[in-house]
């Protein structure tokens, strides 16, 4: 359960690295390469930011955000309502649609506007990424990171099996503590997901304005 998503420096579990007699030949660069592994195997949305862009469409493309990980939503600026994925390969203005490739976010219309909504890897001042100030998701971040570092000492000779598989074992408790812990929701969260199974009308277009009646209670009137 995490009530308030703070992110925060990934210097310290670097340090934390260097301290161990085997990782002292660690680098920065492979520390961040670790994370980016690390949090692409979780692929949870607390370990991102949320942020939104608007995209100004011209000759059908646009350019997507360099720190882009995953589109949440987008929407079309002039009608306020969120669009879908392209679901076919033939041009068909009818409906506002888009899709995505290499980068570049493509729509059926020449000329428009979108904003998105989307998950960004959170950077510091000096352009590092940061991680989630958690105490478990950072045990979890080193464990994973004396893995792999333990595994290619074991690979080429100078690591007793023996001590790979204990840190095997640390690495599958504390990955797995984070996942519970990120996994379960608040009381807040518990309610909004009762209310949107607990319905007595179902609502077949949430999807047009951005999902903001889901989670809320029904009320009817009767006369």
């Amino acid at each position: 359960m995490v009530n308030e998503v703070k992110f925060t420096s990934v210097i310290p579990v670097w340090d934390k690295c260097l301290q161990h007699p085997l990782m002292q030949d660690i680098t920065l660069e492979q520390i961040l390469q670790y994370v980016s592994s690390f949090n692409g195997i979780l692929n949870m949305p607390n370990l991102y930011t949320t942020k939104y862009e608007i995209m100004h469409i011209h000759e059908y493309r646009a350019v997507l955000p360099c720190d882009l990980v995953s589109i949440i939503q987008v929407k079309d600026c002039d009608t306020g309502k969120c669009i879908k994925y392209m679901s076919s390969n033939f041009m068909d203005d009818t409906e506002l649609v888009f899709k995505t490739q290499n980068s570049i976010i493509y729509t059926n219309v020449p000329e428009c506007d979108l904003e998105i909504a989307y998950r960004a890897i959170p950077l510091d001042e000096e352009g590092y990424p940061m991680i989630l100030d958690n105490e478990r998701y950072i045990n979890a971040l080193y464990e994973y990171i004396k893995v792999k570092t333990f595994t290619t000492l074991f690979e080429v000779g100078k690591l007793n099996g023996n001590v790979l598989q204990n840190s095997q074992q640390e690495y599958a408790w504390a990955v797995g503590q984070l996942q519970e812990e990120l996994n379960t929701p608040s009381l807040s969260e518990m309610q909004s997901i009762s209310n949107a199974h607990n319905t007595l009308l179902m609502n077949n277009r949430q999807f047009e304005d951005g999902f903001n009646s889901l989670g809320s209670q029904q009320h009817f009137n009767i006369h």
